[in-house]
């Protein structure tokens, strides 16, 4: 397909029966219409209670997992929030940040969304505007589909050349542009597509909860914050271990992942492991006859990506795609392995992942191999500025363990 420096080139192959959207054609795109497809915002709308999905709504059952909405309720916060951020490895250096309209404070029981929403229209001109954008209609989208981490990528391309940790980014004033707030979410009917930074503290070992998605309980990111270790999860954003709540007994929990599907891939049945196979059994929009090309889309660090992806399907394998072959994630070969070393991490494959609040702010951060961290751990950094990397929860040290343990251990798996 033939681009130039004004377009940016996206390839639609023909959906299938399964695909709402029908198509035969190859087309290039003007990287000036190129949009931003998070979510509709939706301005001034009066809030709506959060209803999280139960057992018995969701239909969930012993080795029946579950698809989780792609536009409503997920799950629901317990504790409001304050945009004050301090700095993990510095505790003398804090930033309070506002976001508009929700100011620097969020309110309890939040929505829990999945990262995907409907699009942006003129409705939402003055919010695009003040991402740092120019012309809003250059961030249209009426197709939506899209998660977080790459509608972050779309700003950062056409409003900010691609330039590394472009977008988000925070003003003189310590007011926050971003497709979210800082904390991971937007709109006057708060609700949360990510991140969910400002609701756990990082201290201590394993992250404090979150909120209840369905019958689970969702935890901050970190396994391990004291020893910067992140947790190995299956397809649906979860794995079976031990938390704050249950320091006891082994239970199937969900974890905030600064990659997706950021939290609720799908919803477990509580006992078995969830791999990418089912998970995408569980959406017709994931399906790979849809899948479209992006072209040189920029990760947070400002490394261009070229990838498929799906609209809409929050299955996402080890190498960070939601469509293509599977690259089933690590803790499927070996359940009981529950983290990896957080400098370790890697945006993958594509772009769908988060820019760290700690990026943002320029504070330390524990996540990825050019990580700044007070811990002594094995690091491998030597795929780090390659496309071709296709380490993610882990990277060499993750990859001997499933060689040794691949044999050994056998899973619990839903296939």
């Amino acid at each position: 397909m033939k681009k130039n420096n004004n377009t940016t080139t996206i390839e639609k192959k023909k959906r299938g029966s399964k695909g709402r959207r029908n198509s035969n054609s190859v087309f290039a795109i003007s990287a000036f219409s190129l949009v931003s497809s998070l979510s509709s915002i939706r301005v001034g709308e009066a809030a709506e209670a959060c209803v999280n999905p139960t057992t018995a709504s969701l239909g969930l059952s012993l080795n029946n997992p579950k698809p989780a909405d792609l536009r409503k309720d997920t799950g629901c916060t317990y504790n409001a929030g304050t945009e004050t951020y301090v700095d993990p490895g510095d505790s003398t250096k804090s930033k309070t940040l506002t976001y508009s309209p929700s100011g620097s404070a969020v309110s309890t029981s939040a929505h829990i969304y999945n990262s995907f929403e409907a699009g942006f229209s003129d409705k939402q001109d003055k919010v695009i505007e003040g991402w740092g954008c120019s012309t809003p209609s250059d961030l249209y989208d009426n197709a939506g589909g899209l998660d977080l981490g790459l509608a972050e990528s779309k700003v950062r391309k056409l409003c900010y050349d691609s330039v590394a940790w472009s977008f988000p980014n925070v003003q003189a004033d310590d007011s926050y542009r971003g497709c979210v707030g800082p904390c991971g979410g937007h709109t006057s009917d708060y609700h949360f597509h990510g991140r969910y930074h400002c609701l756990y503290s990082q201290s201590g070992a394993h992250s404090t909860k979150i909120g209840d998605v369905g019958p689970y309980i969702m935890y901050g990111k970190w396994e391990d914050f004291e020893n910067k270790k992140l947790p190995h999860l299956d397809a649906c954003g979860a794995h079976i271990g031990k938390t704050p709540d249950s320091p006891a007994n082994d239970v199937y929990h969900y974890h905030a992942q600064d990659r997706g599907p950021y939290g609720v891939g799908c919803f477990g049945d509580g006992t078995n492991l969830v791999t990418v196979e089912k998970c995408r059994s569980l959406y017709p929009e994931c399906n790979d006859a849809q899948a479209e090309t992006f072209t040189d889309m920029p990760q947070p660090d400002g490394t261009k990506k070229t990838f498929e992806y799906d609209r809409d399907c929050p299955c996402f394998d080890a190498n960070g795609l939601n469509t293509g072959t599977i690259t089933e994630r690590a803790i499927i070969a070996a359940p009981t392995v529950l983290s990896y070393d957080a400098s370790e991490w890697t945006c993958g494959s594509g772009v769908s992942c988060m820019q760290t609040v700690e990026k943002t702010l320029g504070y330390t951060d524990y996540v990825g191999s050019d990580s700044t961290t007070t811990t002594t751990t094995t690091t491998d950094t030597t795929t780090t500025t390659t496309t071709t990397d296709t380490s993610t929860s882990g990277g060499a040290s993750t990859k001997a363990m499933l060689a040794t343990a691949g044999a050994t251990i056998m899973a619990a798996l839903l296939v």
